[in-house]
């Protein structure tokens, strides 16, 4: 989301004190930073959702939901279009370091997660089961096979609730009030087995989410369906697990895929996955950030680099005698946007942002 020019030029007009600005609070929406839905052994345990947002901010209204892309009934898979999973986060807030990890024990895992994140570990979590898939069942494992996964705002359906009651691939409801994030995928056997082709679906593409299919013809062994994804520097990363319980898991090179589609980040291998824990961002893939003596005025950090930066980031002018930098703080190429925000507040405050090296 890209804040409105009123919530920018609000936190400009008092000359702030502080890096601290109320009409920020809660700006930056929460979302997937991680999740484990197969690791290399025995699921239970082990698997986990992470979430990243602003650092402390409350995830009232929250949900984490689960659908269905197929009508394999086995294990704790549902008929198509069916929510498989859901968990409020209601009574949570994202920890310091804006980090929530949700698991269904508190068994060990390697590495630990950090100390600012917060973490539920337990109980079991409630799923679709039985044998016409209309059962809630607990001990259930994440879906390994073809999902969407959501992160909403406000959701009032609940395990088994079938928003595909035709099962034509498209959402005959859709009970929340907002996405905040949506990625999904197809099961790869499925996806290739031409009996399957209409009993499969990626619900994340009719509500403008993310496919992480492998729809590569050429991928080995007739492609993969990912064991996890992960947001890692400003790519969306799924691939095949490797390790073993209770990790470190790593990311397997051979079989990964980048997202946007095409992008190719350098990234170490092996690079192991941080349950909990911020994703390491390696230092070549960053470009440099911009200066936080915004209004080159050779004073910094000071109140006034704030109060151009944002009024600059909301379409006004660098005031006269000035030369204001980019707004594209980041250099990603994209701006306005949140991230430049966060990027330079973080820098200001004496942080180490994510998408920039200072």
């Amino acid at each position: 989301m890209v804040l409105s020019r009123t919530a920018l030029l609000a936190c400009a007009a008092g000359a702030l004190a502080s890096v601290a600005c109320p009409a920020l609070a809660g700006a930056i929406n929460p979302r997937f930073n991680e999740v484990m839905i197969n690791v290399p052994g025995n699921d239970n345990g082990f698997e986990y959702f992470e979430i990243r947002g602003e650092p402390g901010a409350s995830l009232n209204g929250v949900w984490i939901v689960v659908i269905d892309g197929d009508n394999n009934t086995s294990g704790n898979s549902v008929a198509t279009g069916k929510v498989d999973f859901a968990y409020n986060l209601s009574a949570f807030s994202l920890g310091s370091n804006g980090l929530l990890l949700l698991r269904d024990s508190a068994t060990v895992l390697s590495p630990a997660p950090e100390a600012g994140t917060t973490v539920i570990a337990g109980p079991d979590f409630v799923g679709c089961g039985g044998p016409n898939a209309d059962v809630p069942t607990s001990n259930i494992d994440i879906e390994n096979g073809t999902a969407t996964y959501l992160l909403v705002r406000n959701f009032t359906g609940a395990p088994c609730l079938d928003l595909d009651a035709d099962n034509n691939g498209t959402l005959d409801s859709q009970p929340w009030t907002e996405i905040l994030d949506v990625i999904g995928f197809a099961n790869a056997e499925d996806f290739r087995n031409p009996a399957l082709t209409n009993l499969i679906y990626v619900y994340a593409t009719q509500l403008d989410g993310l496919n992480i299919t492998d729809t590569n013809p050429l991928s080995p062994a007739g492609g993969f369906t990912p064991d996890y994804f992960a947001r890692i520097c400003d790519y969306t990363v799924a691939s095949d697990a490797l390790g073993a319980n209770p990790g470190p898991y790593g990311i397997d090179i051979g079989e990964v895929l980048y997202f946007p589609a095409g992008s190719t980040p350098t990234l170490p291998d092996p690079y192991l996955l941080s349950p909990g824990g911020l994703n390491v961002c390696p230092g070549p893939t960053l470009p440099a950030c911009g200066s936080i003596d915004f209004n080159g005025d050779g004073l910094f950090p000071d109140d006034n680099d704030l109060v151009e930066f944002l009024t600059v980031l909301a379409g006004g002018d660098c005031s006269p005698g000035n030369t204001c930098g980019t707004i594209d703080f980041n250099g990603d190429g994209l701006f306005p946007d949140d991230n430049d925000l966060v990027d330079f507040l973080t820098v200001l405050a004496g942080g180490t942002p994510t998408s920039c090296t200072p």
